[in-house]
């Protein structure tokens, strides 16, 4: 469900969407007339009458909002129905009923984006201004992606090799596909959360605030994403792809799933429950802990091997976990030490493989850990990998790249501010 804060061609104005199941009118005061006691916005991208749009909408004159005492969007709030501004470092959030944008760093989209004359605001503190010289604010609640073309069967008019992605808590499908939804929601509803447990303990939930539906939806959109690339170099079609993440989650728990549903059904299972083929053992420190898999009598009997015939959790109660864990590798059984996210870089399987890089951002001082490319390949060479670029960092060398201005030109529109370029503060001392 997408929000959009649109301007129309009259002045300064800006209009709010989400999904609603009715209009909600403003007082009638409230909004521009055309003269004939008609109310005129511009929601669908031309003037009509607001009785003409169906499209929950709110509409506000200059003059209305003069008189309301109405002097910021943050205002807004106090004649919008649905309409929220919290404030974040130096952003500002706007919601729609319960709809928004938390993060406020660079790139970070809202889910109520801004239109003034038109033209969309990508940065979040520009959702905060002030209404001068305004002609008409508009806020609509109505999904809003395929009237400005930003739906996949639009932009594939334009371009049919485009590819677009899309992930969502519950998929854009389905009974559930309207609801709201945030990384522990998913969590909690695909009954991820109850697997995090200490064992045992059952309200020992230990998955904190974590977003994990999210790193595991994109790392699938990438895979989709080269799928379709290597398609599109075959046949020069692109393609859509929006994931589900709580069906990623609960594809983690697939045989689970499947066993009761066979269950329910009737149907006679046999073999090991899960939990009874691989469990979790708690070892000897402070919150450490050994994974140990046992695929049958053989991994049994290897197991026993090792522990001299001790049970494997009595024997793991006294062990560190990583040489537990080398232990009974060695003897062929699968097992696996927990590791904290500290430990990932250095960890010998990690390290053989090159998982992880050391790196200095610009604005640190300091060196810290990265991920790298997450596949290697004998044919084509590894990707660059760098910190992410600054904002403006590059504007010289693509519009000479691209545009073909020369460097005078260049020096020219950047003194103009037609072009922006990033400067480190040290340099600019």
């Amino acid at each position: 469900m997408h929000a959009f804060v649109w301007a129309a061609a009259f002045g300064t104005t800006a209009a709010h969407a989400q999904s609603a199941p009715a209009a909600e009118v403003p007082p009638a005061e409230a909004v521009q007339d055309a003269g004939d006691g008609d109310i005129i916005v511009s929601a669908q991208r031309r003037e009509e009458r607001l009785q003409d749009v169906p499209i929950a909408i709110s509409a506000f004159s200059g003059d209305a909002l003069q008189s309301a005492g109405i002097s910021s969007t943050n205002d807004l709030t106090q004649i919008t129905p649905s309409l929220n501004f919290t404030q974040s470092s130096f952003s500002p959030q706007p919601t729609i009923r319960g709809l928004g944008t938390r993060g406020v760093s660079a790139g970070d989209e809202s889910l109520v984006p801004v239109y003034i004359d038109g033209v969309y605001q990508p940065f979040l503190g520009s959702v905060a201004t002030e209404l001068n010289n305004i002609a008409r604010v508009e806020v609509l609640k109505g999904p809003q992606s395929a009237l400005f073309g930003l739906d996949y069967d639009s932009l594939k008019a334009f371009n049919p090799g485009i590819i677009v992605v899309d992930s969502s808590a519950f998929g854009p499908t389905g009974p559930w596909s309207r609801r709201m939804g945030y990384g522990p929601l998913v969590r909690a509803s695909s009954g991820l959360t109850m697997q995090w447990r200490y064992p045992g303990e059952a309200d020992s939930f230990s998955d904190a605030i974590t977003v994990y539906p999210d790193h595991v939806a994109a790392r699938i959109g990438a895979i989709a994403t080269l799928a379709l690339l290597v398609r599109r170099l075959r046949t020069g079609i692109g393609g859509s792809i929006a994931i589900s993440q709580s069906e990623v989650m609960l594809s983690h728990m697939a045989a689970k799933i499947a066993r009761r549903v066979l269950e329910r059904a009737g149907v006679a299972v046999t073999g090991e429950e899960a939990e009874g083929a691989s469990a979790l053992y708690r070892c000897a420190g402070d919150d450490e802990w050994c994974v140990v898999s046992l695929r049958g009598e053989a991994d049994r009997q290897a197991m026993l091997s090792v522990t001299g015939g001790e049970e494997i959790g009595a024997w793991l109660a006294e062990q560190d976990p990583r040489a537990a864990m080398e232990a009974l590798q060695a003897a062929g059984v699968p097992a696996g030490a927990m590791l904290r996210v500290s430990e990932l870089p250095e960890f010998d399987y990690y390290v053989e493989r090159g998982s992880f890089r050391s790196v200095t951002h610009p604005h640190r001082g300091e060196p810290h850990f990265a991920e790298t490319a997450p596949v290697r390949s004998l044919r084509m060479p590894a990707p660059p990998e760098v910190p992410a670029p600054l904002p403006g960092e590059h504007t010289a060398e693509i519009v000479r790249d691209i545009l073909g201005l020369d460097d005078a030109r260049i020096d020219q529109l950047i003194a103009q501010g037609a072009l922006e370029q990033f400067i480190m503060p040290e340099d600019a001392a």
